[in-house]
């Protein structure tokens, strides 16, 4: 067998030590599939980060986070109860029915802790129905626990209207205005911009995302997906018409 490269940590190892990075709390999560064969590639550091002489940089865990994944539903598609509580839920939020959407998300996360696509769908959820403070912290624990869910982009019937996200806009930016440590508003406000393709919102956001050491490596990863040149909006485009 090839010796194996001690300094190249595995996908799987990659992901559990940034989610270390970015404060995760110890939970019953289902992980999304890490893409496959994506190779580490060593570039210079701004951040190092270290353990048992193996180092990644922010550069090398933004390489890995990025994959433009779409999800256009939140349940699989199976019979369970699971997808008919997701698919239930999905519909009722896109339809501005925030509480039965709520309520589906609820019992969805009951039954699957920590499942991505349920947390995804409350998030929504709570924007639509402009809940900004609920979503802010729904929003952390999300990316913090799962952030491969970092670079996910969603279609249509799986955010809320575009109204309801500008109104959850408003509210996010007042709260800022009132909060003497608008962290997670600024994460929020920043997750807004990224669904509707508004970097200035983005910039706006993430200059209150400060302070930890977790805030600090969740801004710069952020920067690097969200803000990079090749940077798309986090909803995908409805396919045109057909003439």
């Amino acid at each position: 067998a090839p010796p194996v490269d001690e300094r190249k940590p595995s996908i799987d190892d990659a992901y559990e030590r940034l989610r270390r990075e970015l404060g995760a709390r110890d939970e019953s999560f289902a992980p999304v599939e890490p893409k496959t064969g994506v190779e580490i590639k060593p570039t210079e550091p701004t951040r190092q980060v270290e353990r048992g002489g193996a180092k990644l940089s922010l550069d090398d865990y933004a390489l890995i986070l990025k994959h433009s994944g779409t999800i256009d539903a939140f349940g699989d598609g199976g019979q369970s109860r699971l997808d008919e509580l997701l698919a239930e839920g999905q519909r009722a939020m896109h339809q501005g029915n925030s509480f039965v959407a709520e309520k589906r998300f609820e019992v969805a996360m009951t039954m699957k802790p920590g499942d991505p696509r349920c947390k995804a769908g409350m998030l929504h959820c709570q924007i639509g129905a402009n809940l900004a403070g609920s979503a802010a912290i729904t929003l952390r624990s999300l990316l913090s626990s799962h952030p491969e869910m970092i670079d996910v982009r969603y279609g249509e019937q799986a955010v809320p209207p575009r109204a309801r996200i500008e109104r959850a806009m408003a509210t996010t930016r007042e709260r800022i205005a009132r909060s003497a440590s608008p962290v997670d508003d600024g994460l929020l406000l920043a997750y807004l911009g990224h669904l509707t393709g508004d970097r200035a919102a983005i910039q706006e956001g993430l200059s209150h995302v400060k302070g930890k050491p977790q805030d600090e490596t969740l801004r710069q990863l952020l920067e690097k997906i969200w803000l990079a040149p090749d940077a798309t909006p986090g909803i995908e485009p409805a396919a045109a018409s057909a003439p």
